[in-house]
């Protein structure tokens, strides 16, 4: 339970934050008529952006909404708080059921190239913690993810990405709904619009 609480209360902090700092800074920006000293929060270092997805065939049909605002820390790295909304309905023979999940991941990526360049390499890593309603019940899962990609300058602003990653760690619950946790070795894709 204490884990539910503290994991709710990050949360409402990480989606809170940036727009406090965001409404601290335009507030700096009108109060003050003399040069302000080069602080370390910079409104061109936010970034916004996210990924949406969706998979359908024969037995399942998903979607994802994930809208992302982030913070370049230093050029090369930038750490991200993203609430996320998924939907999934499984038609097969043998059980047929909708599922809705809210969560949040804190994420972190580092380029790995300079960025003058128009592509960009990144390492990733990120922490995703997710409330699943079935129609036969609820459970939680965390998943701590590692993953590489690729980043393509679309405009001066604007950036496609493109995202492997893998659950390095996952805890949640089996068919059975006792609790489990598990390494996945199949990477998840992900494209993503990041824009500055």
């Amino acid at each position: 339970m204490k884990s539910k609480k503290l994991t709710l209360l990050l949360a409402i902090v990480a989606m809170a934050l940036p727009t406090a700092l965001v409404a601290q800074e335009a507030q700096t920006q009108t109060t003050t008529s003399t040069p302000k000293k080069e602080s370390f929060f910079k409104k061109s270092n936010i970034t916004y952006g996210g990924n949406f997805g969706f998979h359908i065939d024969q037995y399942e049909f998903d979607l994802l909404l994930m809208p992302e605002v982030g913070y370049k820390l230093f050029p090369r790295w930038k750490v991200a708080f993203a609430p996320l909304y998924s939907y999934t309905s499984t038609l097969n023979r043998f059980d047929n059921y909708d599922e809705h999940t809210l969560g949040l991941r804190i994420s972190t990526n580092i380029d790995l190239l300079k960025n003058s360049s128009k592509t960009n390499v990144f390492i990733y890593a990120g922490y995703q913690y997710e409330h699943h309603w079935l129609e036969y019940g609820k459970y939680d899962a965390n998943y701590v993810d590692v993953g590489l990609g690729a980043k393509y300058k679309l405009s001066q602003k604007t950036s496609a990405y493109l995202l492997a990653s893998w659950h390095a760690f996952a805890e949640g619950h089996d068919d059975y709904g006792e609790k489990t946790w598990f390494p996945d070795l199949i990477p998840s894709i992900t494209f993503g619009i990041e824009i500055n």
